[in-house]
């Protein structure tokens, strides 16, 4: 029997790699790929996690794989957060029919959940550095796909992860020969470049303004989430005695500086792709605040929970609109790609009536006892969010001799987009029927 870790680790490659065979033929690719996770899904849902105990996957047996005298450990939190991710990546195959994003984005996003997986399940500074670098390769891959002429974003992005990476496995050495000062500061500025914290924020805006935007969903919607949890488990671990307490000013002031850079960006963008990834700015900056207080955990893993569906909605509203560079009236051609996207940048700025407020607020909920100015400032970074938007709602809304009340789109395609819209603003105005799940899954991965 096999261990049953190793059905993450291995199980993505064999059909990543049948897929990359398949890639000239983007209905099939995104076919299999839809279902490589669903069984995926099915199979790590019915694995064992115990030696001694039964389930439906015979063929896999207990929780831990011991490789290089290090363990591989799949726990019920990190079994239950990859059934989130398998799920949440198996929508984006599917997306991908509607709205191609490149040959080689099904079999790249494949093939990375197969490091992310170790990342999650891995002793952070042993396997750690050297799992994120083989995501950033295979991530690189899936943002450049099908999109050959430059390849700066890409490479920018591949360098800087590649020397977080490098901190980071510098830092785990100088803790480990008793040398913390030193170690503690290069681990901070391994995880902030690998979150795309400020000073580091720069490889960010390119990416989501160059790369595909279903592939922004996969970076900065399910990459980000399993670095958050890296970076948690690290300063919850209790391998590092008073890391969290040492590391919480830098994240707090960090995630503000990200937060209000963001909102001040945004309220001058050029074109609805840099609009995008200057709002994301402002949720990566909560990110960096949650985790400065690590008992926000549950408001960490709510945040993160609804940025995918924030990225979602307004990534087929890019897709749709073609990063457009706000042309007079284009909402009364496209309204309802108009509107998917405006409600999925809203919400990222964390904005009432859309989903990322209930998961932002909770977080002000939680902290601001320490910091009673953090609600100003949130509020703050959300109004230059919302400015900016609104600065391409009225370009989007002048009038023009091209204007027609006849909308662009196949009948399906209005119908698909205005059901998603009609999900979107239901989790706006019901977040707890996603969040109830969140908090029960953050209480997973907080079980040793």
């Amino acid at each position: 029997m096999l261990p049953a870790p190793l059905l993450l680790l291995a199980g993505p490659l064999l059909p990543a790699l049948i897929i990359l065979a398949l890639r000239r033929w983007p209905l099939v690719s995104a076919l299999v790929g839809l279902g490589a996770v669903a069984a995926l899904a099915s199979l790590l849902a019915a694995a064992p996690l115990s030696p001694t105990a039964t389930g439906r996957a015979a063929w896999f047996t207990g929780g831990a794989w011991g490789i290089l005298g290090r363990a591989f450990t799949l726990t019920e939190g990190t079994r239950a957060l990859f059934l989130v991710i398998y799920g949440a990546a198996g929508f984006l195959f599917l997306l991908s029919i509607w709205l191609p994003q490149g040959s080689g984005f099904v079999a790249a996003g494949l093939a990375a959940l197969s490091p992310l997986a170790g990342m999650a399940m891995g002793q952070p500074f042993i396997f750690g550095p050297p799992l994120m670098l083989a995501t950033a390769a295979l991530v690189v891959w899936l943002i450049q796909s099908g999109r050959a002429a430059s390849i700066q974003t890409a490479w920018r992005y591949f360098l800087l992860m590649a020397l977080a990476a490098l901190l980071v496995l510098l830092a785990g050495r100088l803790i480990e020969i008793g040398q913390p000062g030193a170690g503690w500061l290069l681990l901070w500025l391994g995880l902030t470049i690998w979150l795309a914290g400020f000073p580091f924020y720069i490889w960010l805006p390119p990416i989501v303004e160059d790369g595909p935007p279903l592939g922004v969903v996969f970076l900065f919607g399910l990459v980000h989430l399993v670095v958050a949890l890296f970076a948690w488990q690290i300063l919850t671990s209790g391998s590092l005695p008073g890391a969290a307490a040492a590391f919480g000013p830098f994240f707090r002031l960090s995630g503000l500086a990200t937060m209000i850079t963001g909102g001040a960006l945004a309220f001058t963008a050029q074109g609805s792709g840099r609009l995008l990834g200057y709002t994301l700015l402002i949720d990566v900056g909560a990110t960096l605040l949650a985790l400065a207080e690590p008992a926000a955990f549950a408001a960490l893993s709510g945040g993160l929970t609804m940025r995918l569906v924030s990225l979602t909605l307004a990534a087929i509203g890019l897709s749709l609109l073609g990063h457009d560079p706000f042309t007079p009236g284009l909402a009364y051609r496209r309204p309802l790609a108009v509107a998917l996207y405006a409600l999925g940048v809203l919400s990222l700025a964390g904005l009432p009536l859309t989903p990322g407020f209930s998961g932002r607020w909770g977080l002000v909920a939680q902290l601001s006892s320490d910091t009673p100015w953090l609600a100003p400032m949130l509020l703050l970074a959300a109004v230059g969010g919302a400015a900016g938007l609104l600065r391409g709602l009225v370009r989007w809304l002048t009038p023009t001799e091209l204007e027609t009340a006849q909308q662009n789109g196949r009948g399906w395609e209005r119908i698909v987009c205005g059901l998603l819209l009609a999900a979107g603003l239901y989790l706006a105005l019901f977040p707890q029927t996603l969040l109830a799940y969140t908090y029960q899954l953050a209480s997973l991965l907080q079980t040793p």
